[in-house]
């Protein structure tokens, strides 16, 4: 009987700590120096994540770029080290089924020449090369595109204009998209049926924003048309095209969405009224539908009605899109910068006492997210508001999120070290808005605070978590506090 006893014990005891070991976080900590933001990465599905970072380097005139390679349980399995010139910096990554591509450039001191390094890492053999680009000295990169053997990078000016450059990795080609007027990228699409990159162009004329243009690039003839989306304005009504993304659904249309005001609101081009979509077949765009903030909630297609003097004007942050086969969600964030007041009292010259106020900015407050989802002929199925309540932030970034499972509808976003979420299906709520902590590595830690927290799909039901966080454990006595870059894996079932 001991002996059976001793058994379930020890049964019991590896289940327990089995259950343990299940319960610990997926995660990654690297720790650096408090509010240093040096780690950059980019998830590859079911390839892992990347993980880039500049290290020391014992030589003045250079410096070593190392990139980690983890799997889909974040065990790293590989890394590899680049040595580059000094001040080389980190201008972003992207990925293919195949390839990821890291962009790094070194653009200061000012006077010395652009140079702009390519890392192409092969996922299937995990070999990578690194290769000079010569023809990128325009400006600073701050967008990189893909699909396999092609580069899109987008870059900005001093006078934040943009320009687009492809790079052909087979031939190693590189041209730019030429000078067509002054535009900045509102969205670059892929569309590999006709293989061509689709743009939207926003002309731009220093304050005063201008169109909004369809550009498309042949990447075989290497061939580039342009079309003005005043051709899909109604001749009634008269609209302001703010913002652009696009979706494309077939070998024959392209969906586009976006944000706009009325000419009334002119002289107010940051402001929004409401969103529109237009279809494009082969450049070809047919008449836009318009829908303002105030009456989304119909679901009949005179929904889609002209403009009012009883707009909505407001401050949106464009998001990015999130769709499966049938549905495709546009998402804007409500926000306003906010200011705190002090008084300053002083004596004047007639022995008087003045308080002077003083305004000091103390960030962007959220106030909610508008999810607007449309059919693919463009019509609206259904929005969703979502409250954004308590998040201020220095800078502005997207932070809501929408991935479609099946015909449900998760959205989510974090806030501080929790992250939100709600699920949905079309009108109906099928959960409510509910809330986790984001999980540390070692017990009895505690986040002071997180700066710029993350949330993305990752591969199938599995999402990533990154951002930093200053650490507190006061159990430990040594090292009780830590500034880490985090990433952790989560799962929606």
């Amino acid at each position: 009987m001991k002996r059976y006893i001793t058994l379930i014990i020890a049964i019991l005891s590896f289940i327990l700590r089995l259950s343990a070991q299940q319960d610990k976080p997926i995660r990654i900590e690297l720790e650096t120096m408090k509010d240093h933001l040096d780690f950059h990465y980019q998830a590859a599905g079911e390839h892992g994540v990347f993980v880039a970072y500049e290290a020391s380097s014992q030589n003045p005139d250079s410096t070593e770029w190392v990139c980690l390679h983890y799997d889909t349980n974040l065990y790293k399995d590989y890394h590899f080290t680049v040595t580059l010139p000094v001040y080389t910096a980190y201008a972003g990554s992207a990925v293919t089924d195949n390839y990821l591509y890291l962009l790094l450039q070194k653009n200061f001191p000012k006077k010395e020449p652009v140079q702009t390094f390519l890392i192409t890492v092969d996922l299937n053999t995990n070999l990578y090369k690194t290769e000079p680009l010569n023809d990128f000295k325009n400006g600073s990169i701050n967008n990189l595109y893909a699909i396999d053997n092609l580069i899109v990078a987008i870059s900005s000016s001093d006078n934040r204009q943009d320009s687009v450059f492809f790079y052909h990795c087979l031939d190693a080609d590189a041209l730019s998209l030429g000078d067509i007027f002054p535009y900045k990228v509102e969205f670059c699409e892929a569309d590999t049926f006709n293989h061509r990159w689709l743009f939207g162009l926003k002309e731009y004329k220093g304050n005063n924003d201008g169109e909004i243009f369809l550009c498309q690039y042949d990447y075989l003839s290497k061939k580039v048309n342009v079309r003005s989306f005043l051709s899909a304005t109604p001749t009634k009504g008269d609209y302001l095209y703010n913002s652009a993304r696009a979706v494309v659904l077939n070998q024959d249309t392209t969906l586009i969405m976006g944000t706009f005001n009325t000419l009334q609101d002119k002289s107010s081009t940051s402001l929004h009224s409401g969103v529109y979509t237009i279809l494009e077949h082969h450049l070809d765009l047919d008449s836009a539908r318009f829908y303002n903030y105030t009456n989304l909630k119909a679901a009949k297609d005179e929904n889609a009605t002209a403009a009012t003097a009883s707009n909505l004007n407001l401050q949106l942050l464009i998001g990015n899109t999130g769709h499966n086969d049938s549905q495709f969600s546009f998402i804007t964030e409500v926000f306003y910068p906010e200011y705190d007041y002090t008084y300053t009292g002083y004596q004047d010259y007639y022995g008087g006492y003045t308080s002077v106020p003083q305004q000091t900015f103390a960030g962007y407050r959220f106030v909610n997210a508008y999810i607007t989802t449309f059919g693919k002929d463009g019509k609206l199925l259904w929005d969703n508001y979502l409250p954004l309540n308590n998040i201020i932030i220095q800078q502005l970034y997207k932070r809501v999120c929408v991935h479609y499972i099946g015909e449900d509808a998760l959205i989510y976003y974090p806030k501080a070290n929790r992250v939100y979420y709600t699920l949905v299906n079309g009108y109906e709520i099928l959960e409510r808005t509910n809330n986790f902590s984001i999980e540390t590595s070692q017990s009895r830690d505690l986040v002071d605070y997180n700066i710029d927290t993350r949330l993305e799909h990752w591969y199938n039901d599995n999402y990533l978590i990154s951002g930093y966080q200053y650490i507190i454990n006061k159990a430990k006595s040594n090292k009780a506090k830590r500034f880490v870059f985090f990433l952790n894996k989560i799962q929606y079932e």
